[in-house]
């Protein structure tokens, strides 16, 4: 099934809703739409768990400092 870039979003929060874990493989959070999901979802769902796999210490850095602003745990 094809999915608009209109709908992901929507698609996506129904599924979050059921999820237990989100695994960021690979991710950046160079890119604004990265960083604008993960804040979706801190939103959407703040007792989701989400683990960022990638062993760049600059993606870590990207995403602390992207959501530098946004209270809670490290």
């Amino acid at each position: 099934e094809l999915i608009a870039p209109s709908q992901v979003w929507d698609v996506l929060k129904d599924d979050l809703l059921q999820a237990r874990l989100v695994l960021w493989v690979g991710i950046s959070f160079e890119q604004s739409a990265s960083v604008s999901y993960y804040r979706k979802i801190l939103r959407l769902a703040p007792e989701l768990r989400m683990v960022v796999v990638n062993p760049s210490e600059e993606a870590l850095w990207n995403l602390k400092s992207a959501l530098s602003e946004i209270p809670g745990p490290d």
